[in-house]
């Protein structure tokens, strides 16, 4: 049996071509940055900030096929 939609999408189908921005790493951007490459979309994922902490979770984003950038914001990416 399917199951009626009860909301729109949360993304627009046209954003979903395009590489999409993360700003921010730590948990909720950590997990949609995840989210968002393990369904197959093109992600650049930032913080403004540098520790330990983060450069663990930027490889970790890495592996996932996540681009990322500690320290800074590429305004072009985003």
């Amino acid at each position: 049996m399917k199951t009626a939609r009860v909301s729109a999408p949360a993304l627009r189908p046209d954003w979903l071509q395009r590489e999409i921005a993360v700003i921010g790493l730590a948990r909720s951007g950590r997990a949609v940055a995840t989210l968002l490459a393990r369904t197959g979309n093109s992600v650049y994922a930032s913080d403004g900030t540098r520790s330990p902490g983060l450069e663990d979770t930027a490889k970790q984003l890495e592996r996932e096929g996540v681009a990322t950038d500690l320290g800074a914001h590429d305004i072009d990416r985003v």
